[in-house]
């Protein structure tokens, strides 16, 4: 019974992680794994990269338009990347982080969007 529920769980965790990614490219095994997370308390997009040595592997934040927002390279010599993009100075909207080695593109869509704080109303209890 243990045996079969790590097999349903490892099976969910394989469909979340596929639903998150779009990739676009032929069907032969991936030169490189990424993963994303964003940062609530610092408006930060985290990004990590891992990928086989010799290979580039280029991230791109992109906008609606497809201009490009911010770009960063990582070598052929690095297997492991850390990269942070800043969330704070960009407009409420739809953006795109690409992640591409030439021939496999792996594509994250962002939506931002600005909430009205509420002001919780303000209850005074008096005991006499």
């Amino acid at each position: 019974m243990k045996k079969m529920m790590t097999s349903v769980f490892a099976l969910l965790t394989l469909t979340a992680t596929i639903a998150n990614a779009t990739t676009v490219g032929p069907e032969k095994s991936p030169i490189f794994d990424s993963s994303v997370y964003t940062s609530t308390m610092t408006k930060q997009l985290h990004v990590a990269v891992e990928k086989q040595e010799g290979s580039k592997v280029q991230i791109k934040l992109v906008n609606e338009k497809g201009d490009i927002l911010a770009e960063e390279i990582v070598g052929k010599k690095k297997i492991n990347y850390r990269a942070r993009f800043e969330l704070n100075q960009l407009q409420d909207g739809t953006y795109k982080l690409l992640i591409t080695d030439g021939t496999t593109t792996q594509s994250r869509t962002l939506s931002l969007s600005t909430s009205t704080p509420v002001v919780a109303p303000t209850r005074v209890v008096t005991v006499q």
